[in-house]
């Protein structure tokens, strides 16, 4: 197999001056990629039929940030949970993507997303947010409206190191979470997780962090850099109800790609603090409205009212310096496995919303309904060319 390296620099054609660039916080330009052959596999649906795997699947291997490379998930959450809660438009486990086509909206360059175990086709989404794939990504993650093709029950997304992550002694905004987001032009937040209760749920919080769009004026608050030129996107979905089954294509849109990142000093931490993750939220929760250990408190019609809400594109991972905590001795006095850099898969248990359950207590979040994974890893204000997809027959 053979491997290409290279690295990117883009900045918006608007930087293009004689004056100096001015760099917000959490902004990312330079990122350092490889190039590894894509899994082919195909299927057809409606008489059309998807080529996967046509190409390469694009690996982020580094950031360039303060002048430094930070090596991309070189620790890696040993769980990641997407905590779903039913609404009248979407139940299950739905799914939708951009992945990077070849000149055909039905020839997709990347490997087929990571499937769950029943076998028909549905992403292990929990995978694709957590991956070191850059060109394919989830799409409008939080949407629970106006998405015709991407609604989904999505609340919260959870990336859990078990046995905690301690933050570095020194160099505290040089470690943290990278977030890569389809053109960077979607706002999402971002909080720590502080506390876990006992099977290992999220029970305190750090404050809420906005990461705002590439654009935003404001270079106090963190904010994405364009980091890789446009690729060819196309926009997949399942179906909105269980059950969902294999992707099918919208539309396709060229564009680029946007890193963020938010340090652990971003987040409130301090030198030698020990916490276990970071969740993810849409824009509109409030923490002063909502309760944050309890996705059945957040808005059920994100997107509803400010499209941007439920839009992020997000691929999550962590770079930095940290001290990862191991799981405990085992009884027969064998070392337990490494927990750095290599997570753990399990298969996916997907709890449809019950009203009844929601006052019955349970641990962790009040009993929420939730899509559980344990895992291994709207349109652009940057628009270059936008192609309805129609079916070849």
């Amino acid at each position: 197999m053979t491997f290409n390296r290279y690295k990117i620099f883009t900045a918006p054609l608007l930087l293009a001056s004689l004056a100096p660039q001015v760099y917000a916080r959490g902004e990312i330009t330079h990122i350092t990629t490889e190039l590894v052959a894509a899994i082919p596999s195909s299927y057809t649906i409606d008489g059309q039929t998807y080529e996967w795997g046509s190409g390469e699947d694009l690996i982020l291997k580094s950031i360039e940030y303060n002048g430094k490379s930070i090596e991309y998930n070189k620790f890696k959450p040993d769980t990641v949970i997407v905590r779903r809660v039913a609404n009248s438009r979407a139940t299950g486990a739905p799914c939708s993507v951009f992945a990077q086509n070849l000149g055909d909206s039905h020839k997709l360059a990347p490997s087929y997303p990571p499937t769950d175990a029943n076998g028909k086709g549905n992403c292990d989404y929990a995978k694709v947010i957590s991956s070191e794939v850059l060109n394919l990504g989830t799409l409008d993650l939080f949407a629970n409206a106006m998405r015709k093709n991407s609604i989904k029950n999505i609340e919260r997304v959870d990336l859990i190191f078990s046995y905690g992550i301690t933050t570095p002694a020194t160099g505290l905004d040089e470690s943290g979470h990278v977030i890569i987001e389809k053109s960077g032009n979607n706002h999402v937040q971002v909080a720590a997780i502080r506390k876990l209760d006992a099977e290992g749920n999220p029970a305190s919080y750090g404050p809420l962090v906005m990461v705002h769009p590439s654009t935003f004026d404001d270079s106090s608050k963190i904010r994405y850099g364009i980091a890789y030129d446009p690729i060819d996107a196309t926009f997949l979905s399942n179906e909105n109800k269980a059950p969902q089954g294999y992707l099918k294509a919208a539309w396709s849109l060229e564009e680029p790609l946007g890193v963020a990142f938010v340090s652990v000093s971003d987040l409130g931490l301090g030198a030698n603090e020990t916490y276990y993750g970071i969740s993810l939220f849409s824009a509109d929760v409030d923490s002063t409205k909502h309760t944050l250990t309890d996705p059945t408190t957040f808005p059920l019609n994100t997107g509803a009212n400010d499209a941007d809400d439920g839009d992020a594109d997000l691929i999550v991972g962590t770079a930095g310096d940290f001290t990862v905590g191991k799981p405990p001795t085992s009884s027969n006095g064998q070392p337990p496995k490494a927990v750095e850099g290599n997570s753990n898969t399990k298969d996916v248990i997907d709890i449809v919303e019950d009203n009844a359950n929601k006052s019955s207590g349970g641990s962790g979040a009040m009993g929420i309904v939730s899509l559980l994974l344990v895992a291994g890893g709207a349109a652009s204000r940057r628009q270059r060319r936008k192609t309805a997809i129609t079916s070849k027959n």
